[in-house]
């Protein structure tokens, strides 16, 4: 996989590729692909994505509290926290819109 974009912890939720770095962000596949060192690869975008709005497109009954791991398959404990992390600096923020694209 190739990323246009800064990349970060990748994790994934059903068939969405998510990456953290400064921001949460998901990962939007194009049906192109590209010749890099010498392999083929699917060629990605990193499109920064509001947290709430995501957990909330996904189902409506998640919230900042819904347990990471029933949203979220991790590669690792170390990446799960670094979430938590990153949620804990966005609770404040109680808006959110459903991404009809992602559906």
């Amino acid at each position: 996989m190739m990323l246009c974009g800064d990349s970060g912890i990748e994790f994934r939720c059903k068939d969405i590729t998510c990456i953290l770095n400064q921001h949460f962000n998901i990962v939007l596949f194009t049906e192109s692909t590209v010749l890099y060192g010498g392999a083929v690869t699917s060629l990605g975008f990193v499109v920064p994505t509001k947290y709430l709005s995501f957990i909330k497109t996904i189902s409506k009954k998640h919230s900042y509290s819904t347990d990471l791991s029933k949203i979220f398959t991790f590669s690792n404990e170390k990446d799960k926290l670094r979430l938590q992390e990153f949620i804990e600096t966005q609770k404040n923020d109680t808006s959110y819109e459903i991404i009809k694209d992602i559906l």
